[in-house]
């Protein structure tokens, strides 16, 4: 991929077979989409928007080259395989970068904010990630008999949790809901329970993550965070964002605090996560990024949720 700056020039795209020309994020920007077993030509990023399966195949491979990656959440299959990419990243001194988007939102900037002068407390936390139960026969359905609801939507909240609290160590419980009519080969809901200790303080946080929301639901997703403590009380809706739309698609209620484009304005914090990439590997700017190092917490949960279910 090779970034050269470029000032307000429209968006467009060129497809020809598994190449891809766009001009986006204030550069111009060619993507190869890699098909291949080997790299040959000498690229300044990797951007790995695969299914997890692949994630470690492709990141090995870039790794090798030294050339900076950012890839879409979660990061591989299983904790092995993340275990295995951070020796890599180790031993060739190059860095994967994790895709957490979530951290760039306004919402949970200010609930972080508020935590960090009160970490002496106890918290109960309750998250709930729900979308409607034909999402993953339509949009994935080639792979997602391979994943599920947790392994699909929490990533983004547990990568919250960590950064928020950093534990060291949890206990977890969860409990799932199989062989629904519409998910025959999957999980349709699925549960945990994580509890760990912050000093002297305990933190218990309830995940609840499904794709069972009726097709008429007019979100494609909904999502809540609600956090409890004895000084303070936070309720974030974290997919209605007070704007609304009806037209004669029907009735929509789209986060525009995600990502906003208009003729010369690109703005949200899905945006500015991939920008903060750019930025720092062709301007070299000095910009904390999220690195592999920082899924260790997702990786344990994850692998963890799996057999307890």
């Amino acid at each position: 991929m090779r970034l050269i700056p470029f000032s307000k020039k429209k968006l467009n795209f060129r497809i020809n077979c598994i190449y891809i020309y766009i001009s986006f994020f204030k550069y111009k920007i060619n993507f190869d989409f890699i098909v291949l077993h080997e790299i040959t030509h000498n690229y300044d990023a990797c951007i790995i928007a695969t299914p997890e399966e692949h994630h470690y195949f492709y990141a090995s491979k870039f790794l090798k080259k030294k050339i900076p990656i950012i890839c879409v959440k979660p990061f591989g299959q299983n904790l092995t395989e993340y275990k295995n990419a951070n020796k890599l990243t180790k031993k060739y001194k190059s860095d994967i970068y994790i895709d957490f988007h979530k951290r760039y939102d306004k919402a949970n900037l200010n609930i972080g904010d508020v935590i960090s002068k009160n970490l002496n407390l106890n918290y109960q936390i309750i998250i709930n990630y729900s979308q409607p139960y034909n999402v993953p026969n339509i949009n994935f359905s080639k792979w997602s008999y391979k994943s599920n609801p947790f392994q699909f939507l929490a990533p983004h909240y547990l990568d919250l949790i960590n950064l928020w609290f950093r534990p060291k160590s949890f206990n977890l419980e969860a409990s799932a809901i199989k062989n629904n009519i519409n998910l025959k080969k999957n999980y349709e809901a699925v549960s945990a329970i994580i509890n760990f200790k912050k000093g002297k303080n305990t933190v218990i946080v309830s995940i609840n993550c499904n794709w069972m929301e009726p097709l008429n639901y007019f979100q494609k997703s909904r999502q809540n965070i609600e956090i409890i403590t004895n000084k303070f009380h936070i309720y974030s809706d974290q997919a209605n964002r007070g704007y609304t739309k009806l037209d004669a698609n029907g009735y929509l209620e789209p986060n525009n605090y995600f990502t906003f484009f208009s003729k010369n304005n690109f703005s949200g914090y899905g945006y500015e996560s991939f920008k903060n990439f750019f930025d720092k590997i062709y301007l070299n700017k000095k910009i904390t990024l999220v690195k592999l190092s920082e899924h260790a917490f997702i990786s344990e949960v994850l692998d963890r949720v799996s057999k307890k279910i």
